[in-house]
């Protein structure tokens, strides 16, 4: 019962038990849940359930490999650790080897599992997290305006980056509220292609960030039913003085809201429906007209894979991160139609926007359409897949993924 999170000698309903079995298997912590009843003997108002747990091994290692045309190919690995240094604990290193590496450390655990009260165990349970990542990367962002006449050129921008955070997490059931302190270095170059001018700018913020999260997934790779939720806000401090070039906004806050439905309308089809909007407040005026933001904390949209380190959110038909600004919003539907056991065909269609200043999110004749198709199955190592996909703002991509992701 600690284990599912239920509490005792109180009614139990099926939709209790069946989210503490989804929540169990995504946490990774088993590779096999299962449960089922014993009917008690007749005249017995008592009905016995019985979990049946596969443990995953204390330590595991996970390969894989990914490729998209901009990004290029890039190797993955990742390591876990369970029971390191405290009974209760997961340490993992994931890595991304490429041309633009990234590392991410996080070393997790929680002090008070199994602690129960008087009326049961309590779901209140705190995860302490100390984590630390570093990356090397380059985006690109298609038809930058750049002056009055209209003149359109690519943009490349680059930005090493350093982020370490603690903090703790609270899970009730399927969600979590987790407050976290961060300090971000960053050291930057932004390029204008044609111009062969750019600047380089080093960015040093220390911050708060609440966030909250719900996964009810029913399943880690293609799920058929459940819901996730990303809400995060934090309040931003620069660190970094005034320069002749750049006038730092000392103080400012951030909002993000993300959510994801997947809706099953038959054995093999499920739609997934996804919003997301997010912005940026500047509490003192005159920042907004002479102040900077360091661009590695705008939001960023593009590509269909993750990295942690940026304010980062998918986006079919776009090349990856290809979208930067202080404000931005989309809205996608993905068809997944099962065509056998372990394959898997789906349909993706997106509209966003990614604008510096509030009043263009309403001007949608700045629109950008994606849409893209992809094939995949489902194997042990991860999902193996390729997609075709483009947008009204970029060429057709591809995009490749074979296992493990980070």
């Amino acid at each position: 019962m600690q284990r599912l999170q239920l509490k005792t000698n109180t009614p139990i309903h099926l939709k209790d038990i069946e989210e503490a079995v989804h929540r169990l298997f995504g946490s990774m912590s088993f590779t096999k849940v299962t449960y089922h009843f014993n009917i008690s003997p007749s005249g017995s108002e008592y009905t016995t359930l019985h979990v049946v747990l596969l443990e995953a091994p204390s330590n595991m290692v996970k390969l894989g490999f990914r490729y998209d045309n901009i990004r290029g190919p890039s190797l993955l690995a990742g390591l876990t650790m369970r029971n390191l240094l405290h009974s209760n604990s997961e340490f993992t290193v994931n890595l991304d080897l490429s041309m633009l590496p990234i590392v991410d450390v996080q070393y997790r655990f929680s002090p008070v599992m199994g602690r129960s009260t008087k009326k049961g165990y309590s779901i209140w349970k705190p995860t302490l997290f100390a984590s630390y990542t570093f990356c090397n990367l380059k985006i690109y962002d298609y038809n930058i305006a750049t002056d009055s006449a209209k003149i359109f050129r690519d943009t490349e921008y680059s930005v090493i980056g350093n982020r370490g955070a603690i903090g703790a997490e609270f899970n009730v059931k399927s969600n979590t509220l987790g407050l976290g302190l961060y300090l971000d270095h960053t050291v930057s170059n932004e390029r204008v292609g044609g111009t062969g001018t750019g600047q380089r700018l080093s960015a040093l913020y220390l911050y708060p960030q609440f966030y909250y999260l719900r996964n009810s997934f029913n399943k880690r790779y293609y799920p058929t039913k459940g819901t996730i939720i990303n809400v995060r806000v934090r309040l931003l401090h620069a660190l970094d003085r005034n320069t002749p070039r750049t006038t730092w906004v000392r103080t400012s806050g951030t909002y993000y809201f993300d959510v994801q439905q997947a809706i099953s309308f038959s054995k093999r089809l499920t739609l997934y429906p996804s919003a997301m909007i997010a912005g940026t407040l500047v509490f003192q005026e005159k920042d907004m007209s002479t102040g900077h933001i360091s661009q590695q904390q705008q939001f960023y949209q593009g590509g269909l894979f993750h990295i942690p380190h940026v304010n980062q959110t998918l986006f079919v038909g776009l090349h990856f991160m290809q979208k930067v600004g202080l404000y931005g919003a989309n809205v996608q539907i993905n068809t997944q139609y099962q065509v056998f056991k372990n394959f898997f065909l789906t349909a993706r269609i997106g509209a966003l926007k990614s604008e510096s200043d509030y009043s263009e999110m309403f001007d949608l004749r700045n629109t950008t359409f994606g849409a893209g198709i992809s094939a995949s199955i489902n194997t042990t190592i991860g999902p193996i897949g390729v997609t075709v996909h483009g947008s009204n703002d970029s060429p057709v991509g591809v995009f490749i993924n074979l296992g493990f992701w980070l």
